[in-house]
């Protein structure tokens, strides 16, 4: 079963990054949605980013534009481009930054939570775009993450 509830925004637009923060009334109401969409654009502007973020979904932020003769909204980007901007393209582009690392390194490189990075690097390695290895050093295991066949440095 599927309800869509259509709502508003806060009148700040597309300055805040949070689109359940961005929700207008009670938290009651965020706190119950599986799935949020936000589409944010300028005014007089045909470009506008939706923002796609939810339990089940991976994180998204998607560019599109408005066609009016058909009255339809369409991506303005390649997929590439668009991955590249979503959260696992840049937890892949941290990882290719930094050659081997952990989890929280690239959530740091890539501005994401933690517990983004790790799934998205999870999600790596199932698409056989990454892989993982365990390090342990002084009694402690550590997972390290790099992109298939690129070369870590020598330690």
């Amino acid at each position: 079963m599927c309800i869509l509830c259509v709502d508003h925004h806060r009148k700040a637009g597309p300055l805040l990054a949070d689109v359940i923060d961005d929700m207008v009334g009670s938290t009651g109401k965020s706190a119950v949605v599986d799935t949020v969409w936000g589409l944010y654009r300028k005014r007089g502007e045909r470009g506008a980013t939706l923002r796609v973020v939810g339990r089940d979904v991976d994180e998204r932020e998607l560019s599109l534009e408005f066609h009016p003769a058909t009255g339809c909204w369409q991506m303005a980007e390649d997929a590439r481009q668009v991955a590249s901007k979503s959260a696992q393209g840049r937890v892949l582009d941290a990882l290719r930054a930094l050659g081997e690392a952990g989890a929280t390194a690239v959530a740091k490189k890539a501005g994401v939570a933690r517990s983004t990075a790790h799934k998205h690097l999870e999600r790596l390695c199932e698409s056989d775009e990454a892989e993982r290895r365990t390090v342990v050093r002084g009694g402690n295991a550590n997972v390290l993450y790099s992109v298939k066949g690129l070369q870590p440095p020598l330690v």
